[in-house]
C-alpha cells in the first residue's frame, strides 16, 4: 500500500530559544527523524535509548570495552555514556594504580579513543560524563584552598547587650570549617623547617596549616610539597619559617580552609526575647549597621553597640572553601568539587581537559562521532549556603542593592538560602529569593554557558540535569542542548519533567529531553521489565527518591508521560573490577556499587538480556513518535521557583518558597478533563514571545497552548505579570487565576512603587474578568478551572468523554504539519476503558510499539476538530496513537458504534471481534446499519497444567566474574498444577529454591474442530517474572507488551485439536546470587510464571451489508 510520508524531519539546526539561534551550531544527533512505516519498524540510533556505561577507571580491556559496544548495539541500544568510578578495596587506594588507571591518565584517554572508534563502527553515540561520578570534580582541583574549587558562605556571630562595647577579635565561624588533616610520621625538632607527615593531599604552597594541639602548636605557611600525593608516610611539607617547638610521631598536621572576610554587620533583635543559641531570631532590619570597613587587619573590631531595649548581633561573614570532594578517582586524590556559579571552575574543566584528556586523535573522534554529548550528572551540594569570589559584586549588579542588605537572614543558612540564624520581619523571605535568583543566575552564566561554548567548539553538545541547588529550572534548561532530569530525585512524578521540558520544547528547534533512568532501589540484579503497577502519588511520597517498585517499564512511562524522548539506561557495568577488589570482582561481576546497591547491572549476566532488544525497540519507536513535530499542550500554567520539593531531597531540603505546593496533582480536575499542561516560567514571557499569538493560540509554533494559568501566584516578577497582561489585551489570549491575585514581586525589590504597579495589573486583570466578553476568568480552585474554560469554548486536545470522568489516562501530545500523534499513560493500578476526543486531521491509528506495525482504526466517529474513540489501556502501560495519512482514503467507510465489543480494520476490510455469541449492530459512517450474527464462540479456558523445565545460572568453580564462567545448569522438570485461584507455584517453592535463570514452560489444550480461521484467541498470562516469549504450535508470536500480559494475540497460530504452547521465562538473576542475605537467611523473590493463565477465544465476522444475517 502506498503511504504518504506522515513526519517531517526534525533537524537540530540550532540550539536556542525563539528569542534567536547561538552563534556555535553543532550538527544534531538526529538527522532521519521522518516516522514512516520502515523507521517505525527499525528506528535509527538516535532515537534509541542509551546506557550509562561504568568504568572502573582505565582498568580495563580494549578488547572487553569493544565486546561490551558491540553488545549494547546488538540490544537495541543508540549510544553510551561514559562514567568513570571508583574501584573498591585496596587496589583503589594504592597511588601506583591511580596514576596508572585514574581519571584523566594517557589511559583514560587511549580507553575514550578505544571507544569512540568502535562506537563510530557500530553507530553509537558516545556521550562523556565531565568528571568522575557527581557533582563535577577534577584531579586538577585537587586543594582544599584551589581557588577553582566550591565555595561557602559561613558566619559567626555574639550577641552584646544595648550600650555594650566590642574590641577583641571578630566572631569566628560557628561549627567545623572544611579542614585537610594529616599526621606526623616522625619526630620534628624545634627549629627545623622539613616535615615528613603520611600524606600532602589536598594542601597547596601557600596554605597555613597547623602542627601539634595546644599551647605548643606551631602555626605556619607551606613554602614547598614533595613527594607522593598520598600513601603510607614519604611526604615532606617544607614550611615557610622555623617551628617553634618539638613534636612527637603522630601528632596532628591540620590545613583549616582559608577564610576570606565579606563583612561584619550589626543588627538589634526585633525584642528583648531573643535567645542567645536556639530559637527564632529577629532582627530589625533597619537597625543594620555595615562595621566592614571598623574591621581591622589583624582581625579585630571595636565598636559599641548602640543603647535601647533589645540585644543586638555582632556578625561576621567569611567566604572559605567548601570542602566538598571525591576521593580514589586519580592519583591527586581527593579533587574537590569544581565551584558551579563562579568563571573558575568551568574553565578549570576546559583547562584540564585540553591539558590532559584531549589528543588530536580523541579530538578529531569527537568531531567525527554521532553526535556526542559532554553529559554532567545533577550538582548535588553537601550542606552550606554556596558562594563565589564574584557573589557580591554580582548580586550588587543583578539585584540593584548591596549583599550586605540580605546577609543577616543568610547568616548559616543551608542549601538554597533554607532559613538560618536569623530572620528579618517581612521582607527575610525576599531577600532570600534574591539570593536564590542570583545563584541560579550565576549558574547559568558563568556554568552552563561556557560549558555548552566549550563543548560546541569540540563538536559536541552539552547534556545536562538541571536540578539539586536553587535554581530556575525551567529558564536554566534552556541553556543547556539537550536538558535532563531523573527518575528517582524527581520520585517519578511527571511533572517534574515538564518543568525542565519547558526549556527544550520552547525554542527555534526543539531538543529532547531527557532522563536517567532507572536507578531502583529492588537492588542489582533484581528489577523486572514490567512489574506490579503503582500510582504517581505513590512514588511520589516515597522518602529520598526511593519512588516506586521494581518495574524498570513503570518508570520509563512515567518520565515519558512528563515529556521525555530520550532514555538513559542507568547502566550498564564493565564486566569486572581488577582482581581482588572485592565483590565486584567476583561472579557476577561488576555492577554500580556491590550486590547489594541500588540499580540494575543491564547486559548478558542478566538471564533476561536477550529481550531487552525488544524493549529497546520499543522504546525507540515511543521515541520517534514523542520527537515528531513539536510537543503540544492546551494550557501554560506560569511557574516560578527555584527547584521543586522533592527534587534531590536529600540535597535541597530547603522549604518554605511559595512556589513549592503549585504543582497540580496528576489526578487533578485538569486531568479529569483531560487537558495537558506546561509549566512555563518567567524567561519565557519576553517581548518575542508576547507577539506570537495567533488564532488564538499562544506560541503556535512550538507547544501551542490555548490558555495561561495563574495558580495561586501569590509572588511573581512584574515583568511577568506585564506580559500576560499584553497577551491578554493585545492578544485575546484567554487567562484564568486560581485562588489569589498576585501580591508582591519576586525578590526585595529596589523600585518602589514595583509592588503597587503589580497590585494595579493584577486588579486591572480582576475588573476584566467581570467585563462582558471577556477572556479573563476568576475561580476558587483548580477543580473550576475545567469549567471556566468551557465557559470561554477551550476543550482538550485529548478529552475525557467517559462519565463518569477519570484521570487515569495521561495524554502526551506531538503534533507535525499532518499529523497528531498521542501517547496515552495509564497512571492507574488497573487497566482503564476510556473515550477520548482526539484533536486531530485524517484517520486514526494505532502505532504497536512492540511489533512495530501500524493499524488504522475501524471505530470512531468524526467531530469538529477530530475524532472521538474508545480506548483501552493497562494498568501503568502506555500506547500510541495518530491521526494522520497513512495511505488508507480519509473518506473510507468506518464503523461509528457498534453493541460488539471491538471493530477493527484487517486488510481493507471492516471486522467485527467478539469474545461471545449473539447478534450484533454496527452503525456505519455512511449513515447505514449493519447487523451481524456471531456464534460459535467458546468460553475461556483456563491453563492448569504445564511442565517446566529450568536452567539454572551460577557461578562455576573459579567463582570468577563473566559469561564463561557462569555455569548453566539444566534441572529435573516439573510437573506444575494450578492452585484453586489458578496460580501457579514460584520456582522459590521447588529445590534449589534459589535458582534464576531461564524457564520452559509447556501446556497442551484442545480446540473443537469447528475452529475455523476466523477464530483465535487472547492469552492472559497474569503475572510473570520476568521476560518472556511465546511459541505457539512450533510459531512464535510477535512481541506484545511485558506490562500489560492480559491481551496477548495468539489467533493466528491457532488450529482445531491439540495446541501446544511454550513460554520462555528469563527471571532475574537476584536469586542465585549469594549477597542477598538478611540474618543469614536468603531474601527470595518470586519468579516465573505465576498466572493465572487463561485463554480467550474469540470469533471474528466481517461487517458487511451483503453479508448481514
Amino acid at each position: 500500500m502506498t503511504r504518504h510520508r506522515l513526519f517531517r524531519s526534525v533537524a537540530l539546526t540550532c540550539l536556542a530559544m525563539l528569542t534567536g539561534c547561538a552563534t556555535d551550531r553543532v550538527a544534531g544527533p538526529e538527522n532521519k527523524l521522518a516516522l514512516t512505516a520502515k523507521t517505525f519498524r527499525d528506528p535509527p540510533a538516535s532515537v534509541r535509548p542509551i546506557y550509562r556505561w561504568w568504568l572502573p577507571l582505565a582498568a580495563v580491556d580494549p578488547d572487553e570495552l569493544r565486546r561490551e559496544l558491540d553488545q549494547m548495539a546488538d540490544a537495541g541500544a543508540g549510544g553510551v555514556e561514559v562514567a568513570a568510578m571508583p574501584v573498591p578495596g585496596d587496589i583503589g587506594h594504592d597511588a601506583a594504580f591511580l596514576r596508572e588507571h585514574g581519571f584523566g591518565t594517557p589511559r583514560w584517554t587511549a580507553t575514550l579513543e578505544t571507544i569512540f572508534e568502535k562506537a563510530r563502527e557500530r553507530n553509537l553515540r558516545v556521550d562523556m560524563m565531565v568528571g568522575p561520578l557527581w557533582p563535577t570534580a577534577l584531579p586538577s582541583v585537587n586543594a582544599l584552598n584551589d581557588p577553582a574549587a566550591q565555595q561557602r558562605l559561613v558566619a559567626g556571630y555574639a550577641q552584646m547587650a544595648p550600650g555594650a562595647s566590642w574590641a577583641t577579635a571578630l566572631p569566628l565561624p560557628q561549627g567545623a570549617v572544611p579542614s585537610v588533616k594529616s599526621v606526623l610520621c616522625a619526630p620534628m625538632q624545634a627549629g627545623e623547617r622539613r616535615v615528613n607527615v603520611q600524606s600532602i593531599a589536598g594542601l597547596a604552597i601557600g596554605d597555613m596549616i597547623t602542627i601539634g594541639e595546644g599551647d605548643d602548636a606551631d602555626r605556619a605557611a607551606i613554602s614547598a610539597l614533595t613527594g607522593p600525593q598520598s600513601g603510607q608516610c614519604g611526604a615532606t611539607v617544607v614550611l615557610a619559617a622555623p617551628a617553634a617547638h618539638g613534636h612527637s610521631i603522630d601528632s596532628p598536621v591540620v590545613d583549616e580552609a582559608k577564610r576570606t572576610l565579606v563583612a561584619v554587620l550589626a543588627a538589634q533583635c526585633l525584642s528583648s526575647e531573643c535567645p542567645i543559641t536556639r530559637g527564632k531570631r529577629t532582627l530589625d532590619p533597619a537597625s543594620v549597621k555595615n562595621l566592614t570597613r571598623r574591621a581591622r587587619k589583624d582581625g579585630t573590631l571595636k565598636w559599641t553597640a548602640p543603647g535601647g531595649k533589645a540585644p543586638w548581633y555582632l556578625i561576621a561573614f567569611y567566604q572559605t572553601a567548601d570542602g566538598q570532594k571525591l576521593d580514589q578517582m586519580s592519583a591527586t586524590t581527593p579533587n574537590y568539587v569544581i565551584d558551579h556559579i563562579g568563571k573558575a571552575g568551568a574553565r578549570a574543566v576546559a583547562d584540564f581537559y585540553d591539558r590532559s584528556v584531549l589528543t588530536p586523535r580523541l579530538r578529531a573522534l569527537i568531531r567525527n562521532s554521532a553526535g556526542s554529548a559532554l553529559f554532567e550528572d545533577s550538582y548535588e551540594p553537601e550542606e552550606g549556603l554556596k558562594w563565589t569570589w564574584s557573589f557580591a559584586r554580582e548580586f550588587a549588579r543583578r539585584r540593584g542593592y548591596p549583599i550586605t542588605r540580605a546577609l543577616p537572614v543568610l547568616a548559616n543558612a543551608g542549601v538554597g538560602a533554607r532559613l538560618g540564624a536569623f530572620d528579618f520581619p517581612d521582607v527575610g523571605e525576599r531577600l532570600r529569593e534574591d539570593y536564590r535568583q542570583t545563584w541560579s543566575d550565576l549558574y547559568g552564566d558563568n556554568h552552563m554557558r561556557p560549558y555548552k561554548a566549550w563543548a560546541n567548539s569540540l563538536g559536541m553538545h552539552t547534556r545536562l540535569q538541571i536540578e539539586g541547588g536553587p535554581m530556575e529550572m525551567g529558564d536554566l534548561a534552556a541553556l543547556a542542548d539537550i536538558p535532563e532530569g531523573e527518575n528517582r530525585n524527581f520520585l517519578n512524578n511527571p511533572q517534574f519533567w515538564k518543568i525542565v521540558g519547558v526549556g527544550a520544547q520552547i525554542r527555534a528547534h526543539e531538543v529532547p529531553l531527557s532522563t536517567e533512568c532507572c536507578p531502583i532501589d529492588a537492588g542489582v540484579w533484581a528489577t523486572t521489565v514490567g512489574g506490579k503497577p503503582f500510582t504517581v502519588a505513590q512514588g511520589t511520597g516515597a522518602p529520598n527518591g526511593r519512588a516506586g517498585n521494581n518495574s524498570n517499564l513503570n518508570w520509563v512511562y512515567k518520565a515519558y508521560a512528563g515529556g521525555v524522548n530520550q532514555l538513559v539506561w542507568h547502566g550498564f557495568p564493565y564486566l569486572t573490577t581488577p582482581e581482588g577488589s572485592g565483590p565486584r570482582s567476583r561472579w557476577p561481576g561488576n555492577s554500580m556499587d556491590g550486590n547489594s546497591s541500588f540499580s540494575e547491572a543491564f547486559g548478558p549476566r542478566m538471564p533476561q538480556w536477550p529481550d531487552y532488544r525488544r524493549v529497546n525497540d520499543h522504546l525507540a519507536r515511543l521515541q520517534l513518535a514523542m520527537r515528531q513535530g513539536r510537543a503540544r499542550y492546551d494550557l501554560a500554567i506560569f511557574w516560578h521557583d527555584f527547584g521543586v520539593e522533592g527534587i534531590a531531597p536529600n540535597v535541597t531540603p530547603y522549604s518554605g518558597y511559595p512556589g513549592l505546593s503549585k504543582v497540580p496533582t496528576t489526578t487533578s480536575a485538569l486531568n479529569d478533563a483531560g487537558f495537558t499542561y506546561q509549566f512555563v516560567s518567567p524567561a519565557y514571557f519576553n517581548a518575542t514571545t508576547v507577539r506570537q499569538v495567533r488564532d488564538g493560540v499562544w506560541l503556535p509554533d512550538s507547544i501551542g497552548v490555548k490558555a495561561i494559568i495563574l495558580n495561586n501566584q501569590r509572588v511573581m516578577p512584574l515583568a511577568s505579570l506585564q506580559r500576560i497582561a499584553d497577551l491578554v489585551r493585545k492578544g485575546n489570549m484567554p487567562l484564568i487565576v486560581v485562588g489569589a491575585l498576585p501580591e508582591r514581586t519576586a525578590g526585595a525589590a529596589t523600585e518602589t512603587g514595583d509592588d503597587a504597579r503589580l497590585q494595579a495589573l493584577a486588579a486591572e486583570l480582576n475588573s476584566l474578568a467581570n467585563m462582558p466578553g471577556s477572556r479573563v476568568r476568576m475561580v476558587d480552585s483548580l477543580d473550576a478551572v475545567p469549567g471556566a474554560l468551557a465557559s470561554l469554548g477551550i476543550s482538550p486536545a485529548a478529552a475525557h468523554i467517559s462519565d463518569p470522568a477519570s484521570s487515569a489516562i495521561l495524554a502526551v501530545r506531538r503534533r507535525t504539519a499532518d499529523a497528531d500523534y498521542y501517547l496515552l499513560f495509564n497512571q492507574s493500578t488497573d487497566a482503564a476503558t476510556q473515550t477520548l476526543e482526539l484533536e486531530g486531521q485524517g484517520v486514526p491509528y494505532e502505532l504497536d510499539t512492540w511489533s512495530g506495525r501500524i493499524h488504522p482504526i475501524g471505530l470512531f466517529e468524526r467531530t469538529p476538530a477530530g475524532v472521538r474513540m474508545q480506548v483501552r489501556v493497562g494498568a501503568n502501560d502506555a500506547k500510541l496513537f495518530a491521526l494522520g495519512f497513512f495511505g488508507g482514503a480519509v473518506d473510507a467507510v468506518h464503523a461509528v458504534t457498534s453493541t460488539g465489543p471491538a471493530v477493527r480494520t484487517h486488510k481493507g476490510a471492516l471486522v467485527l471481534r467478539t469474545d461471545r455469541n449473539g447478534i450484533f449492530e454496527t452503525k456505519l459512517s455512511d449513515g447505514s446499519t449493519v447487523r451481524t450474527a456471531v456464534d460459535g464462540v467458546i468460553p475461556p479456558i483456563r491453563l492448569d497444567r504445564w511442565t517446566l523445565a529450568r536452567e539454572s545460572w551460577t557461578a562455576d568453580a573459579s567463582g570468577a566474574p563473566g559469561l564463561d564462567h557462569r555455569l548453566k545448569t539444566v534441572l529435573p522438570d516439573i510437573e506444575l498444577r494450578a492452585g484453586g485461584d489458578g496460580t501457579l507455584p514460584s520456582w522459590t517453592q521447588f529445590e534449589p529454591i534459589d535458582a534464576a535463570g531461564v524457564g520452559l514452560y509447556t501446556a497442551t489444550f484442545t480446540l473443537p474442530a469447528g475452529w475455523t480461521v476466523k477464530d483465535g484467541a487472547l492469552l492472559d498470562l497474569g503475572q510473570v517474572i520476568d521476560t518472556f516469549r511465546i511459541t505457539v504450535n512450533g510459531i512464535e508470536v510477535e512481541p506484545s507488551s511485558y506490562q500489560d500480559t492480559s491481551t496477548i494475540d495468539i489467533g493466528p497460530q491457532l488450529h482445531p485439536g491439540q495446541n501446544r504452547i511454550l513460554v520462555r521465562v528469563a527471571t532475574p538473576l537476584r536469586n542465585a546470587v549469594k549477597a542477598y542475605l538478611r540474618s543469614g537467611v536468603k531474601r527470595l523473590a518470586e519468579v516465573g510464571l505465576i498466572g493465572p493463565v487463561i485463554l480467550h477465544p474469540y470469533r471474528e465476522e466481517e461487517v458487511s451489508k451483503d453479508g448481514q444475517r
